[in-house]
């Protein structure tokens, strides 16, 4: 075990924004890793402000989503899904730049 792991003793109080990790140790057999990202002081104001759905050009490769943040902080997407209309997920570390900034995720 990790000597930063924290036992679970009670509810966790977070003063910022965090990406948790955890597994659970039951009878000597670890859980499936659960990740979840927790937003701490307002809610992610991020929008989707274009799409471009089918390009003149054709090509499906030029086709893209694009995000807009209007919040004052940078925006973790790590999670994030489209699963109407498109099938798309950020699954990797993804951050959408802070004040007004649009962004195409890839």
């Amino acid at each position: 075990m990790s000597s930063e792991a924290v036992a679970y003793t009670g509810p966790v109080e977070l003063d910022d924004s965090v990406h948790v990790k955890a597994r659970v140790l039951s009878g000597g057999a670890w859980s499936a890793l659960h990740e979840a990202t927790f937003l701490v002081g307002g809610e992610a104001n991020v929008v989707v402000s274009e799409i471009m759905y089918h390009p003149s050009s054709g090509n499906p490769a030029q086709e893209y989503i694009e995000l807009y943040n209007a919040s004052p902080a940078a925006v973790s997407t790590v999670g994030w899904q489209f699963t109407k209309g498109v099938t798309f997920g950020l699954l990797t570390v993804r951050s959408a730049r802070a004040s007004g900034s649009s962004w195409r995720p890839t």
